[in-house]
């Protein structure tokens, strides 16, 4: 631990200072990055990665931490479900089923495979790392919605 000022140390344990730290990045992230041309979800994920444990380390890995993520993932899931045409995902609900497994057991079998196999891997640990491919987000749906591309069919197979 590291004394900055008064009662402050690295990394930062108060969660107002974590809430505070987290907003001032979400707020300043993109008004930087779209001067700069970069994607700001990118940009998001790289001022995670630049604060994190392994770089600056100014906020651990913590149950805050976690929760934030999984309420960023769940409004993207959120806004991506808001622009849906619920009678283009009626037409197209088993082609995204199709899609969907396609993407998600190709990837878990050929991880597990390599995983065991070539990496020597015990079964669980293949697994888990096979998890790591076939996991999906809607990471892209914020630049796909952006580009105005949000209702083409294929976008609408791979989201539902």
């Amino acid at each position: 631990m590291m004394l900055l000022f008064d009662g402050i140390t690295l990394p930062l344990e108060d969660p107002i200072l974590k809430f505070l730290l987290i907003l001032v990045i979400i707020l300043a992230a993109p008004l930087l990055l779209n001067k700069l041309k970069i994607p700001y979800l990118l940009g998001l994920i790289i001022a995670g990665a630049v604060i994190g444990p392994h770089g600056l380390n100014l906020v651990l890995r913590d149950s805050s931490i976690i929760l934030s993520g999984t309420a960023g993932l769940l409004y993207i899931m959120f806004l991506s479900g808001l622009d849906m045409d619920m009678s283009d995902f009626r037409k197209n609900g088993t082609r995204s089923l199709v899609f969907g497994l396609y993407t998600f057991c190709v990837p878990l079998l050929l991880g597990i495979l390599a995983g065991y196999y070539i990496l020597g891997f015990s079964i669980y640990s293949s697994i888990l790392l096979a998890g790591l491919f076939a996991s999906q987000t809607l990471i892209a749906y914020p630049i796909v919605s952006k580009l105005g591309i949000a209702r083409d069919k294929a976008v609408t197979i791979a989201v539902g």
